[in-house]
């Protein structure tokens, strides 16, 4: 059985003076074996690329693992792993070398908290340019930023996954940076080459799959063992909503709205052996509080449908 992991947003951090020892031990409780702990989450997106000292991962290193450290001691009191992380993410620092300078020094100071919780694939976004004639200079972007990662994420003991990626553009929702098929396996096989190991994998995003109306069984198996790591979340194919899968139909009485059998067809088939993880944190929010565990419970039961399903086949 694989294992399974939700989001922390709207668990462990629900507001900003939840007690992290709850937190983990409502994961514990609900069945998952950890969390998809997202540190973008504890700064101000914009703050990102600021270079006024605002943002929170100016912080020192000793600082920054003074913060995080009860979120450590809680996962481990409540045997929680962290399964998978998230970086910060921000717009594309084009034409500000500064702001592009500081993200990459609060980047590297993400994948080294990382490596000291323990997250071993760690999400990164690439950037993403809205001028879709410009991918030339976008790729020239992204692999400078993440040739400056390498040697802090080969020290750290932690790989890299992209991510499949979309853009609104006048109301409409456009393909970012990894969300097609040969993009996505050159970016990483070209920089696992850079790297001279398998420093890079993909974090394959369903909700994103589903609102570019993704052939999800292709691009799976077309990205076979680079993928180590899952965004599994649904929507109604038009807003990026994070909600619980098989939650959304085609039609009353219908068919789910994703394409959730060809997810699962294309795991087993690549034979996926990561981890069932759920980044369902905005549906927390939506249901009342007191229905929170019986919420995550059920996220978990479709946890251990899925991992039934990814290993049968």
């Amino acid at each position: 059985m694989l294992k399974t992991s939700i989001q922390a947003m709207g668990t462990i951090y629900r507001r900003p003076d939840d007690d992290p020892m709850d937190g983990f031990r409502k994961v514990h409780e609900a069945g998952f074996d950890g969390v998809d702990f997202g540190l973008e989450i504890f700064g101000e997106y914009n703050s990102f690329i600021a270079t006024d000292g605002s943002c929170f991962y100016d912080k020192s290193m000793d600082e920054l693992k003074s913060f995080f450290e009860p979120y450590k001691q809680a996962a481990a009191a409540n045997s929680v792993e962290f399964s998978q992380g998230h970086s910060p993410f921000t717009r594309c620092p084009e034409d500000n070398e500064p702001g592009y300078k500081h993200f990459v020094e609060i980047t590297k100071k993400n994948i080294e908290l990382a490596g000291w919780l323990g997250i071993t694939d760690f999400v990164i976004h690439p950037f993403a340019f809205s001028d879709s004639t410009a991918k030339k200079r976008e790729r020239e972007m992204n692999f400078r930023y993440f040739g400056e990662l390498m040697d802090t994420a080969k020290k750290a003991g932690v790989k890299i996954c992209l991510e499949n990626l979309f853009f609104m553009r006048e109301n409409h929702v456009r393909e970012g940076v990894c969300a097609n098929l040969t993009e996505a396996v050159r970016y990483v096989d070209e920089l696992n080459k850079l790297a001279g190991e398998e420093l890079f994998g993909f974090c394959f995003d369903m909700g994103h799959a589903n609102l570019l109306a993704t052939n999800v069984y292709e691009f799976i198996t077309g990205m076979g063992k680079r993928i180590r790591a899952l965004h599994l979340h649904d929507n109604n194919f038009i807003s990026d909503l994070h909600s619980i899968p098989y939650t959304f139909s085609q039609s009353w009485c219908g068919q789910p709205s994703a394409d959730w059998e060809g997810l699962l067809q294309g795991l087993h088939e690549i034979g996926y052996n990561g981890v069932v993880n759920f980044e369902t944190g905005p549906a927390l929010y939506t249901m009342p509080e007191p229905l929170g565990d019986a919420t995550r419970r059920f996220i978990h039961e479709i946890g251990l449908y899925i991992s039934d399903r990814i290993e049968r086949g």
